[in-house]
């Protein structure tokens, strides 16, 4: 076996397929043996690498990893060296000792090319950060930071070696990354002055030094060294022999900025195919990538990279042949057999790159040329750039991606990583010097960006309003984007000084047909499926079965995107939607928004049926897909088809936690109590009160749905009531999910009334009858009752394995809130096991995933464990800040069971303080609270408080009364304290018994 630490960690077979590792635990074990090679580590150092916090036998723990590990890799992999392990494998089959020791042996060659060979098979073995996953893990640090500095040490030698060879062009691109990367290393900022100045860019090399200079000024207060001022002074003197590359390419006026990796992997192409086509929608930056990959490889054609631009050319005769004639200098003389065969005799023997630009308008004429000089100038290749592929043998097409654009809601440091941004910033600095990305613009910049689709010439057309509108305003503008954006260059060719002239040039050659079906496609919000596509864009003279023909023909032409795998997506860039919106006729226009909206009603029709069993994920994906088209398509129905829509879409609201937009939508719908029931719950599953009329006709499920809200937030009189009405409803219909979904409400009343043996007996039934139907969603919910059950009666074992299986139930249904009560929960066992650092980080990181998804309710859950942990820690002002933060909202709910627990956490706080008529106060209210939830348990906490707040103020027979009282409550329903939550009644009973002498039981 080969074993990879110089990216994530993998283990190839000698076949090279890779072996699977399970088990984070049993890879990190093999990382931290891998960091080691050769060397046995003590046992006890892997505990205490392995575990943050050790395990309780931390040998045996580490014992049973390396069993594992053994049952994958063969059971002498792992040796037992006393004190601890050793992996027993070979130097070099380990991807990183390999790296080592061919860096040493290339280091030790005379040779250049030999030297430049073994650093390029010793950097090839890297696939991304040492020990990724892994790197920040002390087992690894270490062992990281060591390869990462070998790793530039061997480029630096690898740089002068293929510098020695002459390599200058392909070695810019790739030392401007690493520069960039590591600014303060004198000796990669040297090699990539030489290789600048070796590519004929001696004004850029000392840019370069000027950096550097600058850099380590401000970074260390240093000057350059010695020898890279020397190799100052010996470009400026040009005492380099080095031949400046030929051909015509221009000299970039400006960075190429977010495609060093694009460079890299076209050179990689070009190095292995004849024939390369850079495709991709008008402005994505075609020609600018294209022209750096000419400068970088002008090294590699001694008779040089020649630019041959084709956008005022005209598709007729041999016009094209003639125009790359007249490029290359070649003489205007007749020949019987035509300008093109006399252009491929004339190239036959030379070696240069020919840069064919904007081909998409004459692509025959292109496509017969470059064939010809494919079969007849073998010394020849091509760069083409093009919107569509020329579509001949030997051509290997490279799609050009927009540049990548922030996510909503990215904070200014990550928007301004973003490479579309990077862009945007650079352009609009140039017009508006100091222009930056700050926390006060970078919403509206990442807006932007987003909204001009990373298209690099729409950033630039952007960029140039900024100093006049502001970014702010100019967001807001942009729905205006053709009459805005005009400001293009003066010297940019006519097609690319404004945005509509870009895409009019792409809308001008296609056919009749492409351009229906384009128009159609634009009615789509963020893309759609196939289906989608085949049922609205057919019709007015495109027969269904041409559909998937009149796509593939579009994406060729670079005018739709295709995201996703399984299935398809297909997308218009914003602007391309934009235009094609503009050139519908206005009746059309009309029809096709109706007939989206039909078909966007009957999709979530189908899916709603699906929502309840074994193709929940499924649908409930799809529908995630499709969310901006229903939301479209709920605009744009009539009443009616805005009924229908509603109300198949209201489960899957609910599943996604989607309750305020469920709400606004299920207002505009209001026609039956059944309406109304999901109105009142959605309205209840936003954290406000439900004040309307109660629907007092609803059917049995939207009956139940109402009683589930209420069971959360409302009344739980009422909650029980609605949810025994539904359950005879569904025995009556013999609706087995619904029975499923009323008992495992019903297990939730039952435990909240002390009832845990009803309870568990409900939840177990209704987990068996969600299995059965596969209803995930539903098996959450029963599991999520048991895993309480178990935490009541203290076992807390069981209690750990239920939510978490409710968590891996969640995370496979991407839904948030429920996963970010799944941690609390976690959060909470850790809490009764007195591990209050384990408790606070997984009650944290409950409360990030509940305000990244907005979950009001989770965010409660998991900060109020967090006050619970800083009470019992002695954090008593923390504890008070955050329970006081909640205490409000769950007083706006009928139920009161937030509220108690509040009460009484912040009694307890008062009491702590030795403020006894405060404690008193609020263990008052705390008991009132209590009172109305009907659970014995939260009325035997209110006078646990209360023994607190009289014995504190000297009346200890009342607080011996209500210690006894409260443990008499507790025993009744078999849920007495768990040891980890004695720590109040304990202290309480303790003054007690100094005060009373004996107290009851």
């Amino acid at each position: 076996m080969r074993f990879g630490v110089l990216g994530p960690l993998t283990v190839w077979r000698a076949d090279g397929g890779q072996v699977t590792v399970p088990e984070a635990k049993v890879r990190a074990l093999l990382a931290a043996l891998l960091a080691n090679p050769g060397r046995v580590v003590s046992a006890d150092r892997l505990a205490d690498e392995l575990w943050d916090r050790p395990p309780a036998h931390p040998v045996r723990a580490v014992q049973t990893l390396v069993s594992r590990l053994r049952a994958v890799l063969g059971a002498e992999a792992v040796l037992r060296r006393p004190p601890g392990y050793l992996l027993n494998v070979e130097d070099e089959t380990v991807d990183a000792v390999r790296f080592v020791a061919l860096a040493d042996r290339a280091r030790a060659a005379g040779d250049p090319r030999v030297q430049a060979e073994m650093f390029s098979e010793a950097l090839g073995l890297w696939r991304g950060q040492a020990f990724d996953g892994f790197a920040d893990e002390p087992f690894a640090r270490a062992a990281a930071a060591r390869l990462e500095e070998q790793r530039l040490l061997a480029w630096e030698d690898y740089a002068e070696a293929r510098l020695e060879l002459g390599d200058h062009g392909p070695l810019v691109s790739e030392l401007a990354e690493l520069t960039r990367g590591h600014p303060l290393r004198e000796r990669l900022r040297a090699a990539h002055m030489r290789a600048l100045y070796g590519a004929g860019r001696a004004s850029a090399a000392l840019d370069v030094f000027q950096d550097a200079r600058r850099v380590l000024n401000e970074d260390l207060g240093l000057e350059p060294g010695p020898g890279l001022i020397e190799l100052q002074q010996q470009i400026l003197r040009q005492e380099f022999a080095d031949r400046p590359p030929q051909g015509n390419l221009p000299e970039p006026l400006t960075d190429l900025v977010g495609r060093s990796r694009a460079a890299a992997d076209v050179r990689g192409l070009l190095n292995e195919e004849r024939l390369v086509t850079l495709t991709g929608p008008g402005g994505v930056g075609k020609t600018r990538l294209a022209l750096e990959v000419g400068h970088a490889q002008a090294e590699a054609f001694p008779d040089g990279v020649w630019l041959v631009e084709l956008g005022g050319e005209r598709p007729h005769g041999e016009r094209i042949s003639e125009a790359v004639a007249f490029v290359l200098g070649l003489r205007d003389e007749p020949s019987p057999s035509g300008v093109s065969h006399r252009l491929a005799e004339a190239l036959r023997g030379r070696r240069l790159l020919l840069v064919l630009d904007n081909c998409e308008h004459v692509i025959d004429a292109v496509a017969g040329l470059a064939g010809l000089l494919l079969r007849r100038a073998p010394g020849v290749r091509i760069l083409a750039t093009s919107r569509e592929p020329l579509g001949i043998a030997g051509e290997r097409q490279w799609p050009v991606p927009p540049l990548d654009v922030p996510e909503a809601g990215a904070g200014p440091q990550e928007v301004a990583q973003s490479s579309a941004v990077r862009l945007f910033v650079a352009r609009a600095a140039a017009a508006s010097p100091g222009f930056a990305v700050s926390a006060e613009n970078a919403e509206a910049v990442a807006t932007i960006c987003r909204r001009m689709d990373g298209i690099p010439l729409a950033l630039e057309l952007a960029s140039t309003r900024v100093r006049v509108l502001g970014t702010t305003e100019l967001a807001h503008r942009l729905d205006d984007r053709f009459g805005l954006l005009v400001g293009g260059r003066r010297d940019a060719p006519a097609r690319q000084r404004t945005l509509k002239a870009v895409i009019d040039w792409s809308w001008n050659l296609l056919t009749g047909a492409e351009r229906a079906v384009l128009g159609r496609l634009a009615i789509h919000r963020d893309g759609c499926a196939l289906e989608a596509a085949e049922a609205l864009c057919s019709g007015r003279g495109v027969k269904p079965a041409e559909v998937v023909d009149l796509l593939a023909s579009l994406v060729n032409r670079s005018l739709l995107v295709v995201t996703g795998d399984d299935p398809p997506r297909y997308r218009l860039l914003e602007s391309v939607a934009a235009y094609c919106l503009e050139k519908l006729p206005e009746d059309e226009h009309e029809a096709l928004r109706q007939a989206h909206a039909r078909y966007y009603v009957s999709l979530a029709e189908r899916a709603d049926a699906h929502l309840r069993g074994g193709d929940q994920q499924r649908w409930l994906r799809r529908l995630d897909a499709e969310a901006a088209n229903l939301r479209a398509a709920l605009d744009t129905a009539d009443e009616h088809l805005a009924r229908r829509l509603v109300r198949r879409m209201a489960w899957y609201w609910l599943l996604r936690g989607r309750f305020a937009e469920a709400r606004r939508s299920l207002a505009l719908a209001l026609e039956t109590d059944d309406d109304g029931a999901w109105l009142a719950g959605m309205t209840l599953l936003t954290g406000e009160p439900w004040r309307g009329r109660p629907p007092v006709e609803a059917s049995g499920r939207a009956r139940w749905f109402l009683g589930y809200a209420e069971t959360l937030f409302g009344s739980l009189e009422a909650a029980e009531e609605l949810n025994r009405r539904a359950l005879d409803d569904f025995r009556d219909k013999k609706d087995r999910w619904g029975i499923a979904a009323s008992l495992t409400v019903r297990g939730l009343h039952r435990y909240v009334r002390g009832d845990i043996a009803g309870s568990r007996l409900d939840a177990e039934e209704g987990l068996a009858l969600f299995t059965e139907a596969r209803d995930q969603w539903g098996r959450l919910q029963a599991i999520g009752v048991l895993g309480r059950l178990a935490e009541i009666v203290g076992d807390y074992h069981a209690a750990e394995a239920r939510h978490r299986e409710g968590l891996a139930l969640a995370e496979s249904l991407d839904l948030w809130g429920e996963v970010s009560v799944r941690w609390s929960e976690l959060g909470r066992i850790a809490l009764l096991s007195s591990d209050f650092a384990r408790a606070d980080k997984l009650h944290e990181r409950g409360r990030r995933l509940a305000v990244t998804h907005a979950d009001r309710r989770a965010q409660e859950f998991a900060e109020v464990g967090l006050a619970l942990a800083a009470r019992r820690q002695g954090r008593l002002d923390e504890a008070e800040k955050r329970l006081r933060a909640w205490l409000d909202w769950n007083r706006e709910f009928d139920a009161e069971n937030g509220a108690a627990l509040i009460l009484a956490e912040l009694g307890f706080v008062a009491e702590q303080r030795g403020d006894a008529p405060v404690a008193l106060e609020l263990h008052e209210q705390g008991l009132a609270a209590a009172s109305a939830t009907g659970d014995p348990r939260a009325v035997a906490l209110a006078y646990e408080g209360l023994a607190g707040a009289h014995s504190l103020a000297g009346r200890h027979e009342e607080a011996a009364r209500l210690l006894n009282e409260a443990f008499r409550l507790r025993e009744s329903v078999g849920a007495p304290l768990p040891p980890a939550e004695r720590g109040d009644v304990d202290r309480i009973t303790a003054v007690l018994r100094t005060a009373l002498g004996t107290l009851g039981p």
